[in-house]
């Protein structure tokens, strides 16, 4: 089960294996309410995906073209489009930071760049490049980066809304690390994470990226900015949880760990980056506190699946955590309930700030000053 939340954190989407999507209101939070149900599918509606003005929303599986759907009526969705056929199976679909892109990626063909400014009438753009991959789009919605396949990772250029136009390299052809591809919030720095390996990018310039650093025996199934960008969240080999200050992200300084099972599918930072949300192979969601992330600690377990929980979501508001399984249904948690105060104006502070100067910089700046823990 695939779970979205619209961006006004009032609306649901959820997608699952028995090829039914469904739209919920969650208006009152006490009682959330079906809006309409779309379907059946030919196969599973896995990917989920809400435009950012809420007007549409967007449903794809491996045996279904791309949909989007007009759900200015909540309770009347209307099939505007399809993007694509039942015979291209799709491994991914994102949506431009304004939502007037799309680009769709398939298995072993190129990404395609689809125009929806117009969603009840999308128009081809082009392929992203000439090999298979998926693709994802830089915070600005001006830059593409490919990844996957055997073509290595590269950045294009979309700003023009003509045939995207290759810019940068990140990486050779072939290059192992490339199972994901995140961006910092800023955009200027690109995350590239596969086979336990995350590698750091500087991507200020578009045509010339440098490699940052290498951080092994990390993101093996999810890597996470938090949402000031100073500090990344992901797992790796029996590590649950890691967390690493990237504030200076040629020197990543691994600040905590949490080991246990390495198959946490997902993972996500609450919009105040004070809690981590995880998804987990044994049917159980895992809520941390990162306020301090030299030291994460569990605040919640959120059982009640029968499946993996291998999607997870918090809502715009922190105030609600979205958890999909496989045993075919999405459960609501109420994240103030869970998590209690976390908002002690000391360590929102330091979450925010980061750790205290080093011994180094205390020396540079502070010279003269006994050295003290601020945070």
């Amino acid at each position: 089960m695939s779970v979205a939340f619209g961006a006004d954190g009032r609306s649901l989407v959820t997608g699952g294996l028995d090829g039914v999507a469904m739209l919920w209101s969650l208006a009152d939070q006490r009682r959330v309410v079906e809006l309409a149900r779309l379907g059946p599918f030919t196969g599973a509606p896995e990917i989920v995906r809400f435009s950012p003005d809420r007007r549409t929303f967007i449903t794809a599986g491996n045996d279904d073209p791309i949909t989007v759907w007009d759900i200015v009526d909540r309770e009347h969705p209307v099939r505007l489009a399809t993007i694509g056929t039942e015979a291209e199976t799709t491994h991914n679909v994102a949506v431009s930071p304004d939502g007037t892109m799309l680009v769709h990626a398939i298995f072993r063909q190129p990404p395609v760049l689809w125009d929806i400014t117009d969603p009840s009438h999308p128009t081809t753009i082009g392929p992203v490049g000439d090999v298979p991959g998926e693709a994802s789009f830089a915070p600005d919605g001006r830059t593409l980066v490919r990844y996957g396949g055997d073509g290595g990772v590269d950045l294009w250029d979309i700003s023009q809304r003509g045939q995207p136009v290759r810019i940068g390299a990140v990486g050779p052809a072939g290059d192992k690390y490339r199972n994901r591809a995140v961006f910092n919030p800023d955009g200027q720095t690109l995350a590239i994470a596969g086979n336990d390996t995350t590698v750091l990018w500087n991507v200020t310039d578009r045509a010339h990226p440098t490699r940052l650093a290498t951080m092994t025996g990390v993101g093996r199934w999810y890597v996470a900015f938090r949402p000031d960008g100073r500090f990344l969240a992901a797992d790796g080999p029996g590590v649950v949880l890691s967390l690493w200050d990237v504030s200076r992200p040629d020197r990543p300084t691994r600040v905590s760990s949490v080991t246990g099972d390495n198959s946490h599918r997902d993972g996500v930072f609450s919009p105040d980056g004070l809690v981590v949300a995880t998804g987990s192979p044994d049917a159980v969601g895992t809520l941390w506190n990162v306020s301090n992330p030299a030291s994460p600690t569990q605040l919640a377990l959120v059982t009640g699946h029968a499946g993996s929980v291998y999607n997870v979501a918090i809502d715009f508001d922190g105030r609600t955590l979205a958890t999909g399984s496989y045993d075919l249904t999405a459960r609501l948690w109420d994240m103030p309930a869970a998590i209690g105060n976390l908002h002690d104006p000391v360590a929102v502070a330091c979450a925010l700030a980061g750790p205290g100067l080093s011994t180094e910089d205390w020396q540079n700046y502070l010279a003269g000053l006994p050295q003290r823990t601020i945070c």
